[in-house]
């Protein structure tokens, strides 16, 4: 797995929006990703149980999204 910090760009109203990459470099399949907030920051979006399909050449794959807050981490 790769993870590259893309951006943290302000929104519309000065609030901080990072932008973040997973990239599996595994021949197996992609079940989960996780990724911790810093204290402090609450998620807006994705919104839970939000459908994310990835779309590449040659793949349609689908995953459903679980927003930071709504995880046990």
């Amino acid at each position: 797995m790769r993870f590259e910090l893309l951006s943290i760009p302000l929104d519309s109203i000065n609030q901080r929006r990072f932008r973040i990459r997973a990239t599996n470099l595994c021949a197996l399949e992609l079940d989960y990703v996780v990724i911790q907030l810093p204290n402090g920051l609450v998620a807006v979006t994705p919104k839970n149980a939000a459908i994310y399909i990835y779309k590449a050449i040659g793949s349609g794959n689908s995953y459903t999204v679980r927003n930071p807050n709504a995880s046990p981490f």
